[in-house]
């Protein structure tokens, strides 16, 4: 995990953030990268209570070196890994374990599912969080 930002990924707007509530961490997208923040504990600095970048996932790619756009994140297999959909191939549910930095699987909706996927969730509040 890095902490600063690729200059060519630079500039793009924040679109969605995801809460790990087990590890107290935040994610945000913003392009292709993935924030992650987290809470400081002390109010040391006078920021109790503002969020602290610790670090970015940088651009996630495909076996052919292609970027993803991550959105629809979900959490999956106690918070180590993260779901999500690609902005530019929305038939694609994309498996990242972020323990070690890689996709493990890729599903491509097929038949009448590919038609009408607009976002897909957890089935109840914080199950990410589970096995």
């Amino acid at each position: 995990m890095e902490k600063e930002v690729d200059p060519k990924y630079k500039g793009a707007e924040n679109r969605e953030l995801l809460q790990a509530v087990g590890y107290d961490r935040a994610f945000c997208i913003k392009g292709s990268i993935i924030r992650l923040f987290n809470n400081p504990d002390s109010a040391e600095d006078g920021n109790y209570g503002r969020l602290e970048q610790i670090g970015i996932i940088k651009p996630i790619r495909d076996e052919n070196g292609l970027v993803f756009e991550p959105k629809n994140l979900v959490f999956h297999n106690n918070e180590s890994n993260l779901l999500f959909s690609d902005k530019n191939e929305p038939n694609l549910i994309v498996n990242y374990d972020m323990e070690c930095g890689k996709i493990v699987n890729q599903f491509k909706l097929k038949g009448e599912l590919s038609k009408d996927l607009i976002q897909f969730a957890n089935d109840c509040k914080d199950s990410g969080g589970t096995d």
